[in-house]
């Protein structure tokens, strides 16, 4: 639990402080060695115990030595490792660093006061930098070591110490003889990582690990030792050059700033343009992030509403289509219509629409007592007129023989499309005083033979299609051969008792 609340604090550190390299350096803190040599060649710092640690090139024998953060001296002994770079790998809380030509990578042991003692692990042995005597510091964001050599940076896996990639440094001020040969620092600040020491004019440089191209310079006094070879160090923001002698120097680079954090809870139509000029069209929690008045960054969340909707209608209607919008669309096609929603913004709705055109007919004959729909092959509701168009209960069919005299009429439907004929007036009276006749056809729809039942004492009758032409002329007899005729309508017209009366029969196939 503890490991884990201290990774917690650490990314929450990390994310609420930033870095910026200073463009000018000051002198703030030293650190007096004793014993060993003046190949002093790297330095690290314990954040948690606000502890420096110093390492000594040459030899496992020479000194480790640490001191508290006011620069005092607190304990010293063999290192028992030939270090050249050091560093504080905070992923794992534990003093590293890599070793002479292929010693590989080292693992301090500590005592119960955090001090350096003489024994470790060689964690990653068998490995090397680019050069015998590189001296590499650790990036603890992507776990890599970084390692300087003419002109290039390496980085290098932590778990292998191999190489990941390299890129040469451009851009400098000056040519890469002017560098200290074998050190590099990791800065912390994203896109300019890395830092070289140029010795000749007391200058620190920013450059991107990733790019190699130069970024900004830190001018140090006159008076910063010229540290060509070993002797320099990164660490808690100094960079740190050792004299020769006997004193470790901390030149501040970098300054600590707080990033700042802000919430917007924004509702909008249709988008939003942020602080930093991004533009979000739809609905989520966004990310922006610019200066702030100290110059590090301020976080900013941005919880969106975009209110503006869309929907889909796919609709198939017959002549016509009435949209939500009040258009009215009378061809197949994808329409868009814009209304207000329920919070006053747009809402878009496509229309995928298939008019159907419609060729129904809604013309009826009127034959003696019945009334027949001309139109085949469709749905029939018969509809009582004089009733406010109400539907006859059961009469579905293409005929209608009403019962009552009245004004009738018939609605079709096929195909998705619906017609109403004319209302007509059926006088049942009338039919009844001057016909006693009594004929009847059947079956109806007929398919092959049409039989005529009445009660005359002979008939003659024509039979017409439904335009007009004569399909049978004089016909007497009361079985009617239709093998041979075509679907569809047709009307059959009764001479008989000086009375002419016309009956309508469907045939089908």
């Amino acid at each position: 639990m503890k490991n884990l609340l201290l990774s917690q604090f650490m990314f929450l550190f990390g994310w609420l402080t930033a870095q910026t390299a200073l463009p000018t350096a000051t002198l703030e803190l030293t650190l007096t060695t004793s014993g060993g040599t003046s190949n002093r060649s790297g330095i690290s710092y314990n954040p948690n115990q606000q502890l420096y640690y110093s390492v000594n090139a040459g030899n496992s024998s020479y000194p480790i030595e640490t001191f508290d953060g006011n620069g005092n001296l607190v304990a010293s002994t063999s290192q028992g490792f030939d270090y050249r770079g050091a560093w504080w790998n905070p992923n794992t809380n534990q003093l590293e660093g890599n070793g002479y030509s292929s010693l590989g990578i080292w693992t301090q042991n500590l005592d119960a006061n955090f001090f350096a003692i003489g024994s470790g692990t060689n964690t990653v042995p068998s490995t090397s930098g680019p050069d015998a005597q590189s001296c590499g510091d650790y990036d603890p964001i992507d776990d890599e070591i970084l390692y300087y050599n003419a002109g290039i940076i390496y980085r290098h896996a932590r778990s292998t110490n191999t190489v990941v990639s390299s890129v040469s440094v451009t851009g400098l001020p000056v040519a890469t003889n002017n560098l200290n040969w074998n050190t590099i620092a990791y800065t912390g600040i994203p896109g300019a990582e890395a830092g070289l020491y140029d010795y000749v004019n007391k200058a620190f440089y920013f450059v991107n690990k990733t790019t190699g191209a130069f970024v900004a310079t830190c001018q140090l006094p006159g008076t910063a030792p010229a540290a060509d070879y070993l002797k320099m160090g990164f660490e808690n923001e100094y960079l740190w050059l050792y004299n020769g002698v006997n004193q470790w120097q901390g030149y501040k680079v970098l300054e600590q700033c707080s990033a700042s954090a802000s919430v917007i809870t924004e509702s909008v139509c249709s988008s939003f343009s942020s602080p930093a000029g991004n533009i979000y069209t739809s609905t989520g929690t966004y990310y922006d992030t610019i200066p702030n008045s100290e110059g590090c960054d301020s976080i900013i969340t941005i919880n969106l509403s975009v209110n503006n909707t869309t929907a889909l209608i796919q609709e198939t209607s017959c002549d016509a289509f009435s949209s939500p919008a009040g258009n009215t669309y009378t061809s197949s096609g994808v329409y868009y219509d814009t209304i207000p929603n329920v919070v006053g913004c747009d809402s878009i709705i496509e229309i995928d629409l298939i008019i159907i055109p419609n060729n129904l007919d809604n013309t009826v004959t009127v034959t003696g007592s019945q009334l027949w729909a001309n139109q085949l092959v469709a749905g029939y509701q018969w509809i009582d007129c004089d009733n406010d168009n109400q539907p006859l209960i059961g009469e579905v069919n293409q005929f209608l023989d009403p019962i009552n005299s009245g004004n009738y009429a018939v609605e079709i439907t096929a195909d998705g499309c619906s017609v109403t004929s004319d209302c007509f007036f059926m006088d049942l009276t009338s039919l009844d005083e001057n016909n006693n006749m009594s004929v009847k056809l059947y079956p109806n729809p007929v398919k092959n033979y049409l039989y005529i039942e009445h009660n005359l004492n002979e008939i003659n009758y024509k039979v017409f299609d439904a335009s007009g032409r004569v399909v049978i002329e004089n016909g007497i007899d009361e079985k009617i051969d239709l093998i041979n005729i075509d679907e569809g309508v047709y009307y059959i017209h009764f001479e008989a008792n000086n009375i002419q009366f016309t009956e309508v029969f469907v045939v089908t196939k």
